[in-house]
């Protein structure tokens, strides 16, 4: 009787054994977890301009040029805005107000709060939307602007510092001038100063789009000097 009941133990233990060594075989396999890419923004910077006195640059007088900075990430739809300058004096109709997309609202973009010499006043700025709100935008099946571009990159710091410095042209309460070479400076000086002082590594002469009208554009290639004012 003994003898059975330690055969039948013996059959317990190995039977356990084995199932253990059974368990022990089955492998399984983890896949790894993916790292989560980080995509960065690509960020155009261009030099736009339309005509003044005509739209095609063989029928203007001359041309207005503004800056606009195009941002795109991978999945979004892009970020478009463009920074242009302009009178607030008598004429300052020469550029169209900014438009308030609701009907009745507040002027969106004020003048500078500061007083300028001569007729065209101090030199007022506006950053926004590259939609219809914004006063460069075509209005009535205009024409698109003429655009080169300037940068493209990963780098949108260039963005960022070309509105600081139209800001900064407002605060120092620069005066306007339709030709910058009788009185002070204008549209074109300030987008040129804007690229100009925000480009890394100088980069060179900054090129205007193909196609200039008869006056080319008075004002570009001229640096406004900035005030200690400005931040």
């Amino acid at each position: 009787m003994q003898i059975r009941t330690m055969t039948f133990v013996i059959a317990v233990v190995m039977i356990s054994l084995g199932s253990v060594q059974s368990t022990a075989d089955v492998i399984i396999e983890v896949e790894p977890l993916t790292p989560q890419v980080s995509v960065l923004p690509s960020c155009t910077v261009e030099i736009c301009c339309t005509g003044i006195g005509g739209s095609a640059p063989g029928g203007a007088i001359a041309w207005h040029c503004f800056t606009k900075c195009t941002k795109s990430k991978s999945g979004g739809v892009p970020e478009v805005t463009a920074c242009n300058g302009g009178p607030s004096g008598l004429f300052r109709d020469l550029v169209p107000e900014v438009e308030n997309p609701i009907p009745g609202g507040p002027q969106l973009n004020p003048p500078p709060d500061c007083s300028g010499n001569g007729l065209w006043g101090p030199v007022y700025t506006y950053c926004g939307p590259w939609d219809r709100t914004h006063p460069d935008y075509p209005k009535n099946e205009a024409p698109q602007p003429f655009c080169r571009d300037v940068t493209t990159g990963t780098d949108c710091n260039l963005c960022d510092c070309i509105k600081k410095v139209m800001d900064c042209i407002e605060l120092c309460c620069v005066n306007y001038e339709l030709v910058p070479d009788w009185y002070g400076y204008n549209s074109n000086s300030a987008a040129y100063t804007a690229i100009s002082a925000c480009q890394t590594g100088g980069g060179g002469p900054i090129a205007l789009p193909d196609g200039l009208p008869w006056l080319g554009a008075p004002g570009w290639g001229i640096v406004i000097p900035l005030c200690p004012e400005c931040p």
